[in-house]
């Protein structure tokens, strides 16, 4: 993988097919829900951090909902608010909504909107129409970090919460590396660097958001295990510059043998470990990122790299003890 630009601006070859990516989605819809161990952990993680809200918002969005999974939970916390799941698939959105969905549906207190969109293009909201921002693993699956910060700092309300999680570098090291003994095709997406997404976060005008990371051990039986779990949850390559036509028996063998030998190891109880067995497995990293802040209440100019602004946390939030 080449470093990712600070922009998030990538080369054509990490570009995103979106059609493919429809596809993909689409395609998991069915499978979705029974691979979806790692994903649901990581929204409990974020969701953890909502203590962190003194005042509950009136209107969210979660955007990269898929078939609104976790909506449920925002709307069990905020029984009051106007919740919108987004998402760029429609089937997902389908398979999720019971008795139909609409943007704007009648007993909005019970039953979110949803809203079939490209978060990779402008959004389909007026300015300042969230207080807050929920998006979950949505990221690494957008060309331009710069264009999502942008839109996210628009639609936010003065004084408005985002929370977004989203994988860093390190993701699928193990994976990356088999497939670089095999050939030079691109198969992992480029992902931003904490640091560099929190620049980007900044220039958008939004206030200086705390980023974390976290490396998260997930363990396989081996890795075919780790390619269907991917495959069900819509995680395949999509890339522009991705290797073309079907996997052959030859070069399935090749990639197991090239990720296993230095890999496989017994698996050993540790602090973030999803998935441990008890015979051999195989470890794929997941580097998490985890970014949170707000809108400024006042008008925001961007900023270029390097400067920084004091300022005093808004009285939404309230200090973690």
């Amino acid at each position: 993988m080449s470093q990712a630009p600070e922009s998030g601006d990538f080369p054509l070859e990490y570009q995103i097919d979106k059609r493919l990516l429809r596809k993909a989605v689409d395609r998991a819809v069915d499978s979705y829900d029974a691979h979806a161990q790692v994903f649901d952990e990581i929204a409990r993680r974020v969701f953890e951090r909502l203590d962190l809200l003194q005042d509950s918002p009136a209107r969210i969005l979660d955007l990269g909902t898929g078939s609104g999974r976790h909506l449920a939970d925002l709307q069990a916390r905020y029984p009051k608010a106007f919740l919108i799941g987004a998402d760029i698939g429609l089937s997902a959105l389908h398979a999720g909504a019971i008795g139909g969905w609409r943007l704007w549906p009648r007993k909005w207190r019970t039953q979110p909107g949803r809203v079939c969109m490209d978060a990779g293009h402008s959004w389909p909201f007026a300015d300042a129409s969230f207080e807050l921002v929920v998006s979950n693993m949505l990221l690494p699956w957008l060309d331009n970090a710069a264009s999502f910060a942008s839109e996210l700092h628009r639609v936010l309300a003065p004084g408005g919460t985002f929370f977004i999680s989203t994988a860093g570098p390190d993701t699928l090291v193990e994976l990356r590396n088999a497939w670089d003994a095999i050939d030079r095709a691109t198969h992992v997406n480029a992902l931003l660097d904490m640091h560099d997404l929190g620049d980007v976060l900044n220039r958008a005008g939004l206030a200086d958001p705390v980023l974390d990371t976290e490396r998260i051990d997930v363990q396989y039986k081996d890795v075919g295990v780790l390619l269907a779990e991917l495959r069900a949850t819509g995680c395949t390559c999509v890339l522009h510059g991705r290797r073309q036509g079907l996997m052959s028996p030859r070069v399935q063998t090749a990639l197991a043998s090239h990720y296993a030998q230095p890999q496989l190891r017994k698996a050993q109880p540790q602090q973030h470990e999803l998935h441990s067995a008890a015979n051999d497995v195989i470890s794929a990293t997941l580097e998490l990122v985890v970014a949170h802040g707000w809108k400024q209440t006042g008008s925001a100019e961007p900023r270029n790299p390097g400067e920084q602004v004091v300022q005093f946390q808004p009285k939404t939030w309230r200090s973690r003890r």
